[in-house]
């Protein structure tokens, strides 16, 4: 890899990134097949719905049931969704722009 002057800050600091990607993606990969995965096996083993299944006699049973409502059980009728929708977008819009990042990106236009 060639580096030159103010460039060699710029490439240690896309290096770092870099790094902190390689590490992320896997773990949220995994994460994600995990979570599909126990789903799939909570669906195929668990039915009917609504029936306690014994995995520990009767200190430990599941039962398989369905989140009907939208965020965290929160039901606000048929329209749980898009009302909440609406609350995320004007949350983010009154948060407004956030703010950039100069110290990863030294050498940009914006810079003051």
């Amino acid at each position: 890899m060639k580096v030159a002057g103010n460039d060699a800050q710029t490439t240690i600091r896309t290096m770092a990134l870099s790094r902190k990607a390689r590490a992320f993606w896997p773990v949220a990969q995994t994460v994600l097949l995990a979570d599909c995965t126990s789903k799939v096996v909570a669906v195929r083993e668990l039915t009917p719905a609504h029936v306690p299944h014994p995995v520990l006699g009767d200190c430990l049973r599941f039962a398989l049931t369905y989140n009907s409502a939208a965020a965290m059980s929160l039901s606000l009728g048929p329209f749980s969704q898009p009302i909440l929708g609406v609350a995320r977008d004007i949350a983010l819009v009154g948060r407004g722009p956030l703010p950039f990042p100069r110290t990863l990106f030294p050498n940009c236009a914006g810079r003051r």
